[in-house]
């Protein structure tokens, strides 16, 4: 447990640096994220800075954020992990937050001042990570108010300019299924504005893991892939990137991961199969759900896999912050695996 009386001064960089070092042993002691609250330190740290209320609400978003996928970038997987520590960077964000400026906040109105407002300064508040997260609670906690309004924002006739990523996002990592389904009658109905249907998409799997197979399951079955930004948004989801645009294998890998998120039989079987892709879209799909669910599968492609197979794997783990997982392969002799692990 740490001291927190006196921890923290005048200079903003020692703060955050203490801060990232409070976390980082934080996440590092723990084995939930309850633990990350209570043995790390953090709920104390919240309660002792913030109001009472934006404290509890803090603790919540950390007992929460296992829903969601712990990377962000250009470059992510969309896996999920039971390991706090895996969720470092994303729980840092939030703490930040102790010293953001609750005084005067107001969600909804942050809500409504729009990304361009908030990125100019023009509202110095919490950040966007706890902004969305923070939506995405009150929404499950049944504020009606809260749900009344993003209701209205995303159906009001001028909601080009009322809709911003915190309330698309806010609203991907939210339970509530009519509003699901409110953003997935937005995406079909965006027609020729690519910059909404491009924000949509591209916060798909930074969401709960229903909002993704919703946004999935659209895509497909409305051929939505016409679209260069809906190429796009799945060559990111599946990880091969912002720039990979070969549709033909954009659709395959579409399907087969909407398939094997459903189906764990077929899942499982392509994890044997010869078609690289297969099993590439299989390590996936196991990761959606956990990371840590890839553990027995790696360590039999160490002892039985062929060339192929590990080089699969060890693209797969890159970019995950699970790269040691392939180290295993470090033995090996073949000098394309050799150069990937390296």
């Amino acid at each position: 447990m740490f001291d927190f009386l006196g921890m923290f001064g005048n200079n903003k960089n020692d703060n955050l640096r203490k801060l990232m070092e409070i976390v980082r042993k934080a996440v590092n002691s723990a084995e939930t994220f309850e633990d990350v609250l209570e043995r790390g330190g953090l709920r104390r740290l919240f309660e002792k800075q913030l109001p009472k209320q934006v404290a509890a609400d803090l603790c919540n978003i950390i007992r929460r954020i296992g829903a969601y996928p712990y990377a962000s970038g250009a470059e992510r997987r969309s896996s999920r992990s039971t390991n706090p520590a895996d969720y470092y960077d994303k729980i840092y964000y939030v703490a930040q937050d102790i010293f953001a400026v609750w005084k005067d906040y107001d969600l909804i109105t942050s809500i409504k001042a729009g990304d361009n407002k908030r990125w100019q300064g023009e509202y110095k508040f919490c950040g966007f990570t706890t902004e969305e997260m923070l939506l995405a609670l009150k929404i499950d906690q049944g504020d009606k108010r809260i749900i009344a309004d993003v209701t209205d924002m995303l159906l009001s006739d001028n909601n080009a300019t009322a809709i911003s990523y915190s309330l698309i996002r806010g609203v991907a990592m939210c339970h509530n299924k009519e509003l699901h389904e409110i953003m997935k009658n937005l995406l079909l109905a965006a027609k020729l504005q690519e910059g909404l249907r491009q924000a949509i998409l591209q916060s798909a799997d930074d969401g709960t893991l229903d909002f993704f197979r919703l946004i999935m399951n659209t895509v497909a079955e409305n051929d939505l892939l016409r679209f260069s930004s809906a190429v796009r948004a799945v060559g990111v989801w599946m990880g091969l990137g912002y720039d990979y645009g070969d549709k033909r294998t954009v659709e395959k890998l579409l399907k087969l991961g909407i398939t094997y998120l459903d189906n764990a039989s077929e899942r499982n079987t392509a994890f044997e199969s010869a078609d690289v892709i297969e099993m590439y879209v299989a390590m996936w799909a196991e990761a959606v759900f956990s990371i840590h669910y890839l553990y027995s599968r790696i360590e039999k492609y160490r002892v039985y896999g062929k060339p192929y197979q590990k080089l699969v794997v060890a693209y797969f783990i890159m970019d995950t912050n699970h790269f040691w997982l392939a180290s295993a392969t470090l033995n090996e002799r073949n000098l394309d695996l050799l150069a990937l692990t390296r």
